[in-house]
């Protein structure tokens, strides 16, 4: 049986890293770029039609459905982020892996938002599981949570908004005292009363 791997492993002539390495490469020189996108913060960000068709589905029917070849070397509007939270949606892009170290709160939930848009469902998934890091080895501080909850129940992000909930009704004799707790917005009021009143019941 052994053998017989080894010989199937002789067949195949595997350089994957290879190629992962390369494509590394030409992202971070910032070869073949072919177009070029103006995000919400005036800046502009330059990158390749292929990866982003291939690898961003928002992008894949974006770019199918006819992008004229000559906006090719103008800036395309792209306003559902800034260009720090896109240039992090182009790491994962290119290279498979985001760095979370170093964003703050409001920083991730700008990542959470724009990834949603572009229909990164995996790449939700590891913001709001990151997120419950956070949370679960309180490295999040209480005024933070608060305008947390805010974006995510407006931005309907239900799992992500549990998550909030929960931490700040376990903490909410310290959190409640804070004057952030005052500007509360009138649909975290609710959800947390509604939380506060189902966690209740169930005990």
């Amino acid at each position: 049986m052994a053998a017989k791997k080894d010989e199937m492993k002789k067949e195949v002539f595997n350089r994957k890293e290879n190629l992962l390495s390369d494509i590394s490469k030409v992202y971070r020189e910032g070869l073949y770029s072919d177009i070029t996108f103006m995000m919400a913060d005036d800046v502009s960000v330059s990158t390749n039609r292929f990866m982003l068709a291939s690898r961003v589905p928002y992008f894949a029917t974006m770019l199918h459905g006819g992008l004229p070849v000559d906006q090719t070397h103008n800036s395309i509007p792209l306003n559902c982020c800034n260009s720090k939270t896109f240039q992090q949606i182009l790491n994962y892009v290119w290279e498979g892996e985001i760095s979370f170290y170093g964003l703050n709160i409001l920083s991730l939930l700008d990542l959470l938002e724009a990834s949603r848009f572009f229909c990164l469902d995996s790449l939700v998934d590891g913001v709001v599981e990151y997120l419950q890091y956070l949370l679960d080895s309180q490295q999040v501080q209480f005024k933070d949570c608060l305008a947390a909850l805010d974006f995510l129940i407006i931005h309907k992000f239900v799992t992500a908004s549990d998550l909030f909930l929960k931490f700040i009704d376990q903490n909410l004799s310290s959190i409640s005292s804070l004057p952030e707790f005052d500007n509360v917005s009138k649909y975290s009021m609710q959800a947390l009363l509604k939380y506060e009143r189902t966690s209740t019941e169930i005990v």
